[in-house]
């Protein structure tokens, strides 16, 4: 009979497994030769509803802009440096988390607006872009977020 495997012996291969998952996942600060979480699941969120001030996530309320990213979390206290200007420095953990696809909701009257530096910066960061009034942004973002790894920003007035 063999001898008893050590314990470092038990473990060395699943942490090794972890440890390279854990650095090449971009939704936990990685990023892999693709730049996307290529063994994404499915929505992590899910936008229940939205009218004018006021969106329900997962049956939880939110009366502020929010982003809501691949691996479920949500800035709930999102705030722009101008308002109604989408700027590159408002972004705070978009090129980390490198989704695959970026949903922006510009308001009930589409009253945010995208700069082209913006534009620009987050089409470098993923594979495409959707910018909507956040009424369509939000069908948008249930809807590609059941198959792709989708960050979801919507300003929720004007």
């Amino acid at each position: 009979m063999g001898s008893n495997p050590t314990l470092s012996e038990l473990f060395y291969v699943p942490i090794a497994q972890w440890i390279e998952h854990w650095i090449a996942d971009p939704r936990v600060g990685g990023s892999n030769p693709l730049g996307h979480a290529d063994d994404f699941t499915g929505a992590a969120v899910h936008i229940d509803s939205y009218e004018f001030g006021r969106m329900s996530v997962d049956g939880r309320s939110y009366s502020s802009d929010l982003i809501l990213y691949p691996d479920g979390s949500i800035n709930d206290r999102w705030w722009r440096r101008e308002g109604h200007l989408l700027q590159v420095d408002d972004l705070d953990r978009t090129e980390k988390v490198r989704p695959e696809i970026i949903v922006i909701g510009i308001g009930a009257y589409g009253m945010m607006r995208v700069g082209e530096e913006t534009r620009a910066y987050l089409d470098s960061l993923c594979d495409e872009m959707v910018i909507e009034k956040t009424q369509y942004a939000v069908e948008r973002f249930n809807e590609l977020s059941r198959l792709h790894s989708v960050e979801g920003m919507f300003h929720l007035t004007c």
